[in-house]
Formats: structure tokens, C-alpha cells, sequence
């Protein structure tokens, strides 16, 4: 992945940038200088190329059917003679569809028999109820085998469609103010091997799309820990997650994968391995884990049980980690991390610093992390000249465009220049020293005026 580059030109707050992505890449910034705007555009083409996309399609495949299968039910009621053909052949439609909604979590090829069967029989479903207005039906029909042939056509039209539905669920509301005058778009490429360019808004430009072997195994993006506090109201039914699209999708794919039962690939065995699993259980003293009685999320803690509602910030926030390691994570995946600082205790930051040092180092995970605290990433260069991989570190630093003041430029910084970052993000303590010298300008002129304090 160290040749993967990504560039943007002209989106939201961000004039441009051109990221050469490494094992560890350091995004630092101020507030609404553009660092999550960066990562989620990252984090949305990647997803689109990986094996979570299957997911988030076949939801929008399968809200299609429920929509189709809702007209259904009306034209039922409408219907005069429960006697009649027309009843029994709708009701046939009907009871199909509706299983196939219950149990779809991807097509498999009984399910496209299936489809296919009611896709071929449809015309004469419709030619049955020609005496009664059609209310869309015709229209949700054409919608659902446009989506259907998208899905099996794995074409420009395909990837553009499910970017579209990422930047949706991603940016929500906000995603218009990635729109800007002249010319916009992003590009992830890696030499001649693979290359990923869409033009914004998506669908009105190009799509180019190519790929000779560029793989990349899995994709999470961190930005919370309370992502388990509202894990129920996004998946009321364990059996059927579908995507909400009132929450993030990487939020609802996070949850989703951190429930599940898998076992990483990479061997847990190896003692470098096994530090790093005593590393971060001698910082959290404990295990999230997924009850599935209680359809939620639990923290052991010794031989103590809790809510994980009632767990601190910041053992969520290890604990996330953890949970990865143990359940989902395999070699060759990347992890963005959306300021991890904001709700660990300064030791927490260091010994955070320390993991991701390691997992990249022992276990091929590359790890892009947006930050604002000079402590958090002079910790990742420590531990990076430590463990002798400061090679694989590259950092940038949001600042404002020469060209248009208003927005942002992401540069890199070199390692032997980190003093940048560090002046940059420092300002708050400039503040509080100038703070502090009226503070004694004050106290002297009071002594001088002999005025007791």
C-alpha cells in the first residue's frame, strides 16, 4: 500500500492535496481545516473496492424490494374478488418477495433464481391488474432490474453509484459543501496497477475506474467511542442490519464487524503478538465483548460485568482496538482514526502510539489518523525511531492555501521538520503565556500603585 497516493483538488474546504499513503500517515490540523474531509473521501473509495461494499448495495437492493413489495400489498387491497386469479397470482408475487427480504443478507444463487423468476413471470403479474391505476408499480419494477443488472454488470455505472451512496451516508446534509466552482475531483491511484478518479458532483463527470491487482483487504474508520451507545437503535433485529442512512455507514459497518465471530489471519501466536495483546489488556484491565442475549455490547472487567454505556471513554476507545484484533482484523487492512487523542488520558495517548507503532510493524496494518495534539504525534515519531520504522511514517500538515486564503493546502512535512506541526498546533500555549505575562504586567503595576493582592 506505501505506493497508493491520493489526491484532491478543489472539495469542500480542502484547495488541494496529494498523500502518498504509508504504513503510518499523520494528517495534522487544526479544526475545519479539512483533516476529516480527507480521511472520509479516503475512507469511501477504499470501501467501494472492498468486500463491505456487497453490503451497503444489497441494502439499497433490498429497500427497493420493500418498496415494490409495499405496492404489492396495496394493489391487494384493492383488489374486488379474493376468489380471482389476479388475487392469487399477486399473492404468489407477494409471499416470494417478502421471503427473500427476511432472509437476504447477500445473493446467493437460490435467491437469483428466484429474482430471476419473478423478473421473468412480472408482465404477466401487471397484465392482471391492468383494470386498476398502477400507482409506480411499473416504475418500482424498472427500478429494481436497473439495480439488479447494475449489481451483476460490475461496471464505471456500478462503482459510481455505490461512491455516490457512500459520500450520502458520509458526508449526510453536509455533502453539498463539498461542491465548489471549477474543476473538482478526487483520484486514488498506485503507479500503473490501479486507478480510482471521480469528478464532483458524482455522475456528472466521468468515472474512471481500472484495476490490475490492487487489493486491500479491509477498511474501518475510529471516530468515537460512543459508537456502541447507540448500537440498538440501529440494529433492533441481531439477524438483519440493514444500513440506516440517519447514521454514518462506517459507524454501522464498525459495529457490525465488531459483533461478529471471525478470527484474524495473522498469527496470534508470535510473541510480538503476544506482547502487544498484554500491552493493551494491561491498559484497559479488561475485554468489550458482544452478548448476544441481550443484543449489545458488555465490558468485563475482572469478574465485574457492565453496561457498556456505563464504561469510560476511553477504555471504549482501547477497547475498540482490542476488539479488532481479536475478531476482525487481517493483515493488509488500513485504519482511520479521526483524532484518537480527544478522550484518552495523556499515558493512554502514549500507550496508544505505542500499539499503533506495533501493528503496523509486526502485522501489515497502515494506519491514517487525523490529529491535533503535538503530544499524540511526537509519541507516534518516538515510538516509530524506537521501533526503527520512522521510514514509514509520513506526515502532513493542513494550512491555508496561498491562492485562496479560505481554504486548505495538505502538505507533507518531513520527519527532521516536525517542529512545523508542532509551532502549529502550539498557538494555544502561546496564548496562555501571553495570557500570563498580562497576568504579571497587572501585579506588578498593582505593587507599584500599592495595592495589596
Amino acid at each position: 500500500m506505501k505506493d497508493l497516493i491520493l489526491e484532491i483538488k478543489n472539495i469542500g474546504i480542502i484547495n488541494k492535496a496529494e498523500i502518498k499513503i504509508n504504513k503510518i500517515n499523520i494528517i495534522a490540523g487544526k479544526n475545519a481545516s479539512g483533516k476529516t474531509t480527507s480521511s472520509k473521501l479516503l475512507y469511501s473509495f477504499l470501501i467501494t473496492l472492498s468486500d463491505e461494499e456487497k453490503f451497503l448495495y444489497d441494502d439499497k437492493f433490498i429497500s427497493s424490494l420493500k418498496r415494490f413489495n409495499h405496492d404489492i400489498f396495496m394493489k391487494l387491497n384493492n383488489i374486488d374478488s379474493f376468489e380471482s386469479e389476479n388475487y392469487s397470482n399477486l399473492k404468489k408475487s407477494s409471499n416470494v418477495l417478502k421471503a427473500l427480504i427476511n432472509d437476504f443478507n447477500f445473493i446467493i444463487d437460490e435467491e437469483k433464481i428466484a429474482l430471476n423468476k419473478i423478473i421473468e413471470d412480472f408482465d404477466k403479474y401487471l397484465e392482471a391488474l391492468n383494470y386498476l391505476e398502477s400507482n409506480g408499480i411499473e416504475k418500482r419494477f424498472k427500478d429494481i432490474k436497473i439495480a439488479w443488472n447494475l449489481k451483476e454488470s460490475n461496471s464505471n455505472e456500478y462503482y459510481s453509484e455505490l461512491l455516490k451512496s457512500l459520500i450520502e451516508y458520509e458526508f449526510g446534509n453536509k455533502k453539498e459543501n463539498l461542491i465548489n466552482q471549477g474543476e473538482s475531483w478526487v483520484k486514488l491511484y498506485e503507479n500503473d496497477i490501479f486507478e480510482f478518479e471521480s469528478s464532483f458532483p458524482i455522475g456528472i463527470g466521468e468515472l474512471k475506474y481500472k484495476n490490475k491487482g490492487f487489493l486491500i483487504n479491509d477498511v474501518f474508520y475510529i471516530d468515537t467511542p460512543y459508537l456502541f451507545d447507540f448500537y440498538k437503535s440501529l440494529f433492533r433485529i441481531p439477524s438483519r442490519p440493514f444500513y440506516n442512512q440517519s447514521y454514518y455507514f462506517h459507524h454501522q459497518s464498525l459495529l457490525r464487524r465488531l459483533k461478529s465471530q471471525n478470527e484474524p489471519d495473522w498469527n496470534f501466536s508470535k510473541e510480538s503478538n503476544l506482547n502487544l495483546k498484554k500491552m493493551i489488556n494491561d491498559v484497559i484491565d479488561g475485554t468489550i465483548y458482544y452478548d448476544d442475549k441481550i443484543n449489545d455490547f458488555r465490558f468485563k472487567k475482572g469478574d465485574e460485568d457492565f453496561a457498556i454505556k456505563n464504561t469510560a471513554a476511553g477504555e471504549k476507545s482501547i477497547g475498540i482496538i482490542q476488539s479488532l484484533i481479536y475478531k476482525e482484523l487481517d493483515t493488509n487492512s488500513l485504519i482511520i482514526m479521526d483524532e484518537p487523542e480527544v478522550h484518552l488520558h495523556p499515558e493512554w495517548q502514549l500507550k496508544l502510539a505505542e500499539i499503533i507503532v506495533l501493528l503496523s510493524k509486526e502485522n501489515d496494518i497502515a494506519f491514517y489518523i487525523n490529529s491535533h495534539s503535538p503530544q499524540f504525534i511526537e509519541a507516534i515519531d518516538t515510538y516509530s525511531m524506537y521501533y526503527e520504522v520512522h521510514d514509514t511514517v509520513n506526515y502532513y500538515l493542513t494550512e491555508n492555501s496561498d491562492e485562496n486564503p479560505s481554504k486548505f493546502n495538505i502538505n507533507p512535512v518531513e520527519q527532521s521538520d516536525l517542529v512545523k506541526i508542532y509551532n502549529h498546533l502550539g498557538d494555544p500555549y502561546d496564548k496562555l503565556d501571553e495570557i500570563r505575562g498580562k497576568i504579571k504586567v497587572r501585579n506588578i503595576s498593582k505593587v507599584k500603585d500599592g495595592d495589596n493582592y
